[in-house]
């Protein structure tokens, strides 16, 4: 949608108008060099285009109209936007990302309305509520919830991992505690042994 509407609008800039006279490269320039001094002059003019020095704004038919004589036109030798404009989709898509990041977007509002009229900023306000505060939130949701998931799932491991330990740990522990008592158990059973061995010796 920006492609049709803003394509090439962000190039016209004020210009002045400025009379030069054309000269004939075969007689005025034998050496391929500019001597002003032996050139004549032949009787053609051009107008070479010079930007308002005053007014460096975006200008448009229906959008800010330039003062003082000057002619709202586009002279990409002159003064060439080369990154905020809409003049094929790469640098479409890049504008309509700096909008939705809302990166100083109450000036590139201005700079639509000065290239194509006031009611332009419907297309501003349509990116940056619909690209910033739902596509965008809705992304970050879903990376937060992403986050979230991994971390629990983390922590019930860790928690597992802990609990595995500590029984162990208690195992171990009740191992150690048995060893002691089933040895007093074997010395009591050896003791009525030798009584039975020494009453049948007697």
């Amino acid at each position: 949608l920006g492609l049709q509407l803003f394509v090439e609008s962000f190039q016209r800039r004020c210009y002045f108008y400025i009379d030069e006279p054309v000269y004939d490269p075969a007689v005025n320039f034998p050496n391929g060099t500019l001597d002003l001094a032996s050139s004549v002059l032949t009787n053609r003019t051009r107008q070479r285009p010079v930007l308002d020095p005053l007014d460096n704004s975006l200008c448009g038919p229906s959008g800010h109209s330039c003062l003082r004589g000057a002619v709202c036109a586009t002279h990409l030798d002159v003064y060439h936007e080369k990154y905020l404009n809409f003049d094929h989709f790469g640098l479409a898509l890049f504008y309509v990302l700096k909008l939705i990041t809302m990166d100083n977007w109450p000036s590139d509002n201005v700079f639509m309305q000065q290239a194509e009229g006031f009611f332009y900023f419907i297309y501003t306000f349509a990116v940056v509520i619909f690209g910033s505060f739902f596509c965008l939130n809705l992304i970050l949701a879903i990376l937060s919830g992403e986050y979230e998931a991994v971390v629990k799932e983390q922590a019930e491991g860790a928690a597992a991992g802990a609990a595995e330990a500590e029984a162990g740990a208690n195992a171990a522990d009740a191992m150690l505690l048995a060893a002691p008592a089933a040895m007093d158990g074997n010395d009591d059973e050896e003791d009525e042994l030798q009584d039975l061995d020494s009453d049948a010796a007697s």
